[in-house]
């Protein structure tokens, strides 16, 4: 649920892009930490993940979902270019769908 805006605490979005998550890397664990670490020291209202971040198979799209979920912050994610171009990748309706 959104925070309530107030005078005394303006309304914070936290953006990211380009993670390049994919379910078969180190560099996964290393971004997945570092965007745990921003949500907890940021505390932002809403996160926004503006394209190019999960890629790959409906598990590792399931899989950072409920990552995010975790987090107890409303998120939104627009797909890039790269969700769905890879023809063993989830396509993007289904990405969306998920």
């Amino acid at each position: 649920m959104l925070r309530r805006i107030t005078p005394d605490r303006p309304f914070k979005i936290l953006g990211f892009t380009d993670m390049h998550i994919s379910g078969s890397s180190e560099s996964d664990c290393w971004a997945l930490r570092l965007l745990r670490e921003t949500v907890e020291s940021e505390e932002p209202d809403l996160i926004l993940f503006v394209g190019d971040n999960v890629a790959g198979t409906a598990r590792c799209i399931r899989t950072f979902s409920e990552f995010m979920t975790e987090l107890h912050v409303p998120w939104c994610p627009v797909l890039g270019n790269h969700e769905g171009e890879n023809p063993l990748d989830t396509s993007r309706e289904e990405t969306v769908s998920i």
